[in-house]
C-alpha cells in the first residue's frame, strides 16, 4: 500500500505547510526517494518559497497535488496525535483510525498550474555572505516597520560592530528610519555597503510567525537576491526575496 509516515505532525504544519501557504493556495508536493519538496512563488515572482521535507515515503504516484493548502492543514489539527500514517491513492490521501478518519481529494495534474522555476538553480544558487538572524530581531524589525511606516524597504549593511538591518528608503529623503544590530560578525564571506540590496517589506513580513529560532540569510548581490534559510529535523525551507531595482 503507498503511504506516506509522518513522525511529526507538527513540524510538518508550522514549518512546512505554513510557511508555504503564505506564497500559494495550492501546491504540488513532488515525491522524492528521500521525501517531499514543492517550490511556489508570489504572483510577481519577487519572492519564492522552495522546501524540502524529509519523510519516509512510498509511492508511484510522482507529485500530491494539494488543492488547498490552508484547508489540508486545517484538516490535520483535527488529529490529535503526532505521528501520521496516510495512505496514497491515484486520486486521494486517506487516513483512518478509531477517533478520526478522512479521505482529502487531489487534483489531477492538467487543473495544477507548472512553476516555471528551476529547483535545481535554486539548490545551486551561490552566495557572497552569510549570516544568523535570530527571530528574536526579525519580529522587532517587522514591529519597527508600523513606526518607520515611511521606510517600506530593508537593508543588509556592514557596520563598525557588525551586520545590521536597515528600515529605510534610500532614494528618499527626510524620512523615518531605524537600523538594529543583529549579529557581530558574518558566519562566511563579505559584505560591502555597494552590495546593500533593498528588499520589499511586504515579501518580507511573508515570514512572519514561522516558528522558528532563527533563520540563516545569505546574499548573492550579483542577482540581487537574498535567501532567508531554515534547516532543521529534516526540513530544508528557503525563502529567496528578489531586491528592487533601486
Amino acid at each position: 500500500m503507498a503511504s506516506v509516515k509522518i513522525t511529526d505532525k507538527t513540524l510538518f504544519q508550522d514549518k512546512f505547510l505554513t510557511p508555504i501557504s503564505r506564497f500559494t493556495d495550492n501546491v504540488s508536493l513532488t515525491v522524492l526517494e528521500n521525501g517531499i519538496e514543492t517550490v511556489g512563488a508570489t504572483q510577481d515572482s519577487s519572492a519564492i518559497v522552495f522546501a524540502h521535507f524529509g519523510v519516509d515515503i512510498d509511492s508511484d504516484v510522482p507529485r500530491l497535488n494539494i488543492p488547498d493548502i490552508k484547508k489540508f492543514s486545517r484538516l490535520l489539527d483535527c488529529i490529535n496525535v503526532n505521528e501520521l500514517d496516510i495512505e496514497i491513492t491515484t486520486n486521494s490521501l486517506k487516513y483512518k483510525t478509531k477517533a478520526f478518519k478522512f479521505n482529502y481529494f487531489l487534483l489531477e495534474d492538467m487543473y495544477m498550474q507548472r512553476s516555471p522555476i528551476n529547483v535545481e538553480k535554486i539548490k545551486a544558487l551561490p552566495y557572497d555572505c552569510s549570516f544568523t538572524l535570530p527571530s528574536t530581531i526579525f519580529g522587532e524589525i517587522l514591529r519597527g516597520s508600523s513606526i518607520a511606516a515611511d521606510s517600506d524597504k530593508l537593508y543588509f549593511v556592514m557596520g563598525e560592530d557588525g551586520i545590521y538591518a536597515e528600515l529605510n528608503d534610500r532614494e528618499r529623503h527626510n524620512i523615518n528610519n531605524l537600523t538594529y544590530h543583529i549579529t557581530d560578525k558574518l558566519d562566511t564571506g563579505e559584505l560591502k555597503d555597494a552590495q546593500a540590496i533593498p528588499l520589499n517589506l511586504e515579501n518580507i513580513r511573508l515570514l512572519s510567525g514561522i516558528k522558528v529560532e532563527s533563520f540563516k540569510v545569505k546574499i548573492n548581490s550579483t542577482l540581487k537576491v537574498v535567501v532567508f534559510e531554515v534547516a532543521e529535523k529534516g526540513l530544508d525551507i528557503k525563502f529567496i526575496i528578489s531586491g528592487l531595482v533601486k
